[in-house]
């Protein structure tokens, strides 16, 4: 399928926020539980981080088809990731009202993922509208982002080691895999220019 792929304008594409904050709960229900148990008080929080400047968010790329949101997309410099989840996690705790316990959920969270790079670029997240999976749109926007992260250089993002499709189409676009068994069921996938390609 063929859709326009652009950078998310908050003010401009307020409407697909609703939407996207959907998609994010979905996608790490663990994640957010760190912070609420309330799903309601927690799309209205995850929608303000995405319409807050110097959040993890920030650098948010959309698919759509006319005025219909099809999928998003989003990374940021990783010198830069520590400090922007952080203002994410401000912005979802209601700037700093997180409870000890809910923190001390948030670290275990945490350590279960192997570790990124420290340079190039971190990409976060991506995720397809339900009534567009199947058709093609989510390849369509991985080559996207994979191409547009090529070109700025050095990259790596997480998946589930059983996310077969991604690395199968991760491999088949020149990146590489770094599984540790220690952090199973993730696997970092990465790009870097300077590594000779087997």
């Amino acid at each position: 399928m063929e859709s326009a792929i652009r950078r998310l304008d908050p003010p401009g594409d307020k409407a697909w926020l609703p939407t996207i904050a959907r998609l994010c709960l979905e996608m790490s229900p663990e994640l957010y539980a760190c912070f609420s148990d309330n799903r309601d008080e927690l799309l209205v929080q995850i929608e303000r981080t995405f319409d807050t400047p110097g959040t993890d968010n920030e650098l948010c790329w959309v698919s759509h088809i006319g005025a219909e949101l099809v999928g998003f997309s989003t990374c940021c410099p990783s010198s830069e990731r520590s400090r922007r989840e952080m203002r994410s996690s401000l912005v979802l705790s209601k700037l700093g009202s997180i409870k000890a316990s809910r923190m001390q959920d948030l670290r275990k969270y945490a350590l279960q993922f192997p570790e990124s790079s420290k340079e190039g670029w971190y990409w976060v997240r991506m995720a397809i509208a339900p009534q567009f999976r199947g058709r093609g749109a989510g390849r369509e926007l991985f080559q996207h982002q994979v191409n547009m992260l090529k070109a700025f250089g050095k990259f790596d993002f997480l998946t589930r080691r059983a996310n077969y499709p991604i690395l199968k189409l991760s491999a088949e676009m020149g990146l590489k895999a770094a599984d540790d068994p220690q952090k199973r069921p993730w696997v970092r996938v990465f790009f870097d220019p300077a590594e000779p390609v087997a």
